[in-house]
């Protein structure tokens, strides 16, 4: 190999990061053409992303991001095989561009998700799925803020759509309250913002199964009604958002902060909807 592959090959690496081995093969075969080199080496990494796929990947990272001069929020889950691999600058970059790739509708610039996939897929030996995304847009509507929250490890993240007036969206105190009920949301697991929100055969399992336990601890049936209430308003404090404890201040509940937070910047906030992926859940 001359002077001039072997500078071809370093930039093809550099540009890259797959093996010095990969990137001279690409270069020999492409007779110089690094355009075609790297065509090269995205076929090698499709053809061995489908000997990969059969092979479990149950690592990988979550990614949450949030854009709010595009109002726009994003959560992926991408998955690898290992943790190590998970750990790599090369995965972590993937997984970081494909979420902001999501928020701005481009996909790579001038690359496809899929070939930056199937390289990533080279660099590191490893199966990489893209297993699930969720994306907030705030439509013909300037009135919304999101934020956004990931978790040390990358292993969950959060994002939360907030209504308010478009001119009290930069006030500090209230982003400061947005970014604690997304980690709230991380913390706390809620399933749902409101207590409409949850589905009446939810509520009416939870009350076969209050009943049951009633009955298991020897309480007297005429008592069931009055003590209904106060088991159910505790089990919707477990997954109702508004009515949860403020992990930061257990003293008052997500809704009481919520009006605190509306009254001193003088305007109403309004949590509308959010979304928790933690990695591996089922979804």
């Amino acid at each position: 190999m001359n002077d001039t592959q072997l500078d071809m090959v370093k930039a093809l690496r550099e540009k890259t990061a797959i093996s010095l081995a990969q990137c001279q093969r690409a270069i020999t075969e492409s007779n110089g053409d690094m355009d075609k080199a790297i065509s090269l080496l995205k076929i090698w990494g499709s053809l061995k992303g489908a000997e990969k796929a059969s092979q479990l990947a149950l690592e990988g990272k979550v990614i949450a991001f949030a854009n709010n001069f595009l109002k726009t929020a994003a959560i992926v889950e991408i998955n690898c095989q290992t943790e190590a691999c998970a750990k790599t600058d090369q995965f972590t970059d993937f997984c970081k561009e494909y979420v902001k790739s999501i928020v701005v509708d481009n996909e790579f610039g001038s690359h496809s998700i899929d070939d930056d996939r199937h390289l990533l897929i080279a660099k590191t030996g490893e199966n990489v799925i893209i297993r699930r995304s969720d994306k907030m847009v705030a439509k013909n509507d300037d009135d919304i803020y999101y934020s956004s929250y990931n978790h040390t490890g990358d292993r969950l993240g959060v994002i939360v759509e907030f209504g308010i007036p478009r001119t009290l969206s930069d006030n500090k105190e209230f982003q400061e309250f947005a970014q604690d009920v997304a980690m709230q949301v991380a913390a706390a697991t809620p399933t749902v913002v409101v207590a409409s929100e949850i589905p009446e055969t939810v509520v009416s399992d939870q009350k076969t199964i209050v009943l049951a336990q009633l009955k298991a601890e020897g309480k007297p049936e005429a008592s069931w009604d009055k003590i209904m209430p106060g088991k159910m308003a505790k089990w919707r404090s477990t997954i109702v958002l508004l009515e949860q404890e403020c992990v930061q201040d257990n003293k008052k509940t997500i809704d009481q902060k919520r009006q605190e937070i509306s009254k001193t910047i003088g305007g109403e906030v309004v949590i509308k909807r959010f979304v928790r992926y933690t990695l591996g859940e089922a979804s």
